[in-house]
């Protein structure tokens, strides 16, 4: 989601205002990652967080999503958490994909943001600061 409406991502540049839960932030970059053929990534299902994704979507194993529903107080006790998606996979409507794409796109703010996609409330690729990693490593089921 952009102040301009429904982007995808591919279509984004460096300054386009992007809608966050903090509010429009600017994109300071936007960087196109290229994967190897064969590289583990999670497909989520349609409607599988409650309505949400509105289509099926393919994300890297280290994607943080922020779940703010029955899962992050059953699983963290927590009115809402930002697991790896690769911690709710439940072989069904969260499992490992058959599919590869070409590249991944990251998204980055100059900080930790969370942005719409899809339907999603996605992590940006910026780097937690020390103390944040060290409590959503804390936060992960055991």
């Amino acid at each position: 989601m952009t102040a301009d409406g429904l982007l995808p991502a591919a279509f984004l540049s460096a300054g386009d205002r992007i809608v966050t839960r903090r509010g429009l932030r600017p994109l300071r970059a936007l960087i196109r990652r290229p994967l190897r053929p064969g590289t583990r990534c999670v497909q989520v299902a349609r409607d599988a967080f409650g309505g949400k994704p509105d289509r099926d979507v393919v994300l890297m194993p280290d994607q943080r999503i922020l779940i703010r529903d029955w899962r992050a107080q059953a699983m963290w006790q927590r009115k809402a958490a930002a697991p790896r998606i690769t911690q709710v996979i439940d072989g069904q409507y969260v499992r490992w994909s058959d599919h590869t794409p070409e590249a991944v796109l990251q998204l980055f703010f100059g900080q930790p943001e969370i942005l719409y996609a899809d339907g999603l409330e996605l992590a940006s690729a910026d780097a937690l600061p020390a103390m944040a990693a060290t409590k959503a490593a804390q936060a992960a089921p055991r």
